[in-house]
């Protein structure tokens, strides 16, 4: 089954952190439009939102430095230390 995700989740991952950052991810970055089940609701497919994230690797100077983020940073810094 396919999970949904919000702008709070893109926001807590780093990717954008304002609406504004989206419209541009959008338009000018090949990143996903999602869909909007309400009016006043955009929700994003997760599956889409990762594979687009593997395709842009985000700039870790332009997202918000989330404890996620580090943990995810830290590890490929040990793997590239160990030579992997």
């Amino acid at each position: 089954m396919k999970k949904a995700i919000r702008f709070h989740d893109l926001k807590q991952a780093g990717i954008a952190t304002s609406w504004q950052r989206v419209r541009d991810l959008i338009e000018h970055h090949d990143f996903p439009p999602g869909f909007k089940p309400t009016p006043q609701t955009r929700l994003w497919w997760e599956d889409e939102v990762l594979a687009w994230v593997e395709r842009h690797p985000v700039d870790p100077t332009e997202v918000n430095d989330t404890p996620a983020l580090q943990k995810a940073r830290a590890a490929r810094a040990a793997q590239r230390a160990e030579g992997r």
